[in-house]
């Protein structure tokens, strides 16, 4: 299967840990070069610059379309839902929105985790129906 891996910034050395494996399950990953250049401790200008220019660096680099075109030319997507911010199993703003395109693209979504404890999400991504792998990469089919 061809899947893109999605969750927030913050989890990039954790997307290329999946990816990997992912690859070893036989599938063919997608995961944005940026974060994979992150991961190995480069671009830590960007870096930087995202912790105060968050939306600037987006609308620079186009982030929000890539990961749209990302998602449309998968059949799937792995959202890597890692506790943050002191929550379970997050999920971020940027995060749903690509759940919410992966949705209407009639891609299958696949969760890291089970869904988090987000009141504000909760029925979205009920209403999605995501498949939550509970860590278990070979479920996916």
């Amino acid at each position: 299967m061809n899947i893109a891996i999605m969750g927030s910034s913050a989890f990039v050395k954790e997307m290329v840990e999946h990816k990997d494996k992912l690859e070893r399950l036989g599938h063919k990953v997608s995961l944005h070069e940026h974060y994979i250049a992150q991961a190995n401790g480069e671009m830590q200008d960007l870096i930087n610059r995202m912790g105060h220019e968050h939306a600037k660096v987006k609308k620079e680099f186009d982030y929000i379309r890539l990961h749209y075109n990302d998602i449309e030319k998968n059949d799937a997507i792995l959202v890597l839902n890692l506790d943050r911010k002191g929550i379970k199993n997050y999920i971020g703003a940027n995060t749903f929105l690509e759940i919410g395109f992966a949705h209407v693209l009639g891609k299958k979504i696949f969760l890291l985790n089970k869904m988090p404890a987000m009141d504000y999400l909760k029925d979205e991504i009920e209403a999605i129906e995501p498949i939550a792998l509970n860590g278990d990469l070979s479920k996916i089919k």
